[in-house]
């Protein structure tokens, strides 16, 4: 696999080497790592004409090169950070030694020994994250994997895709990618059809929560072990929902333009239809097309005892009344997503600084492309700020 590092190609081995590297607080950049035939034979040329630094015949086993190993040279920058030497320093503590091995290029670094390499890669590697996995290869039409589960998944949450996501392995189908390119339209992004890191990361705020795991379909923990999920919202947590969301009784156009009804409860995607007017949403609704307010909230607790309730509960955190308010609350406008392990308001609940918790709600206040704050959603921020520190908003 080949990897990208500061701009430059790297094989796998050096990548988790490195970025262990930087992790572990060494100061370094990197010039040149595993390059192309035709990058090697542009600056042999280059060399051959004079110009530039002494350059390898291009060759399947030129020291940058060399085909179907792990171990290629590396350029690095002499003078970025802690050099070449504080690199190399921190390599030889790891088990990794490495030499000089161009005469007059105190910046080329080789491996010593190619299995102590790889050892040492395998014991430093962190695991791969979905958005490494997209980064190195984005999922097109025709790819099957659990990845692919989790996109189906975010999108019929979402309303995008009608289809039944996969028990485990998904297949990338078109009905997927016309689903995927319609949420990349409706987001702003580049309208390809391909799910690479940007359009997971905007699924994933949008609509996920532990969706997938290595071990497949996640779900919340359950045994002794588990804090008891009792906490449901409370009429302050209620009230302040209705307050910022508004009562509707008849179905309409959201901000973003899609059908909504009641106190912000989304009907589908797209604009209101004639079925909308006639519809039914609860059982004993009084009047087709049109919510009582008593009917409107009872619709509210519904969708957020089976979407957003189930979310806050599955982080598994010793969560006060009012805390667990504020985050439902939150969830119901951002999105469940916003609460995972890759957030700030995530990193920070799960290591129960509530202070910074609290904080980083308020980044959570821009819409539109391009993003900007928006008044209405500046002040709810703060309400649930707050609601979450204090108990009052």
């Amino acid at each position: 696999m080949v990897r990208s590092f500061d701009g430059k190609r790297l094989s796998d081995d050096w990548f988790q080497v490195l970025s262990a590297a930087r992790r572990a607080g060494v100061r370094f950049r990197l010039n040149s790592g595993q390059r192309t035939l035709a990058e090697q034979q542009r600056l042999y040329d280059l060399w051959q004409a004079g110009i530039g630094n002494l350059a390898a015949v291009p060759s399947d086993t030129a020291p940058h090169i060399r085909t179907g190993r792990q171990d290629h040279a590396l350029d690095v920058d002499v003078n970025a950070g802690n050099g070449v030497a504080g690199l190399r320093q921190w390599l030889r503590r790891q088990g990794v030694a490495t030499s000089l091995t161009v005469v007059g290029e105190p910046w080329h670094v080789e491996a010593d020994s190619a299995d102590d390499l790889h050892a040492v890669a395998r014991r430093l590697a962190k695991p791969l994250t979905v958005l490494d996995r997209l980064r190195a290869r984005p999922l097109r039409r025709g790819a099957k994997s659990p990845d692919v589960r989790a996109v189906q998944v975010y999108l019929r949450r979402g309303g995008w895709f009608t289809g039944t996501p996969a028990q485990a392995v998904g297949t990338f189908g078109p009905a997927l990618g016309a689903a995927v390119e319609a949420f990349q339209k409706h987001v702003g992004l580049t309208v390809d059809g391909i799910v690479g890191p940007k359009t997971f990361a905007a699924l994933r705020r949008r609509y996920g929560w532990r969706v997938w795991s290595r071990r497949g379909a996640a779900k919340p923990a359950a045994g002794p072990e588990a804090p008891p999920a009792t906490l449901r919202i409370s009429a302050s947590g209620l009230g302040l929902i209705e307050e910022f969301e508004g009562f509707y009784a008849r179905p309409y156009a959201d901000p973003a333009g899609h059908a909504t009804v009641g106190f912000g409860h989304l009907l589908h995607h797209g604009p209101v239809t004639d079925a909308d007017r006639r519809a039914t949403w609860l059982a004993g609704q009084t009047t087709p097309g049109q919510l009582t307010t008593e009917e409107a909230r009872t619709l509210l607790r519904q969708q957020l005892a089976s979407d957003y309730e189930p979310a806050v509960s599955a982080l598994r955190l010793p969560l006060a009344q009012h805390q667990h308010d504020a985050l439902v609350s939150f969830a119901y406008n951002v999105g469940t997503g916003a609460l995972a392990s890759d957030t700030g308001i995530g990193r920070a609940l799960r290591a129960l600084r509530w202070r910074d918790a609290a904080d980083e709600l308020l980044r959570w206040d821009k819409a539109g492309d391009p993003p900007r704050p928006l008044p209405g959603l500046t002040r709810r921020r703060r309400a649930e700020r707050s609601l979450f520190l204090t108990g009052t908003r």
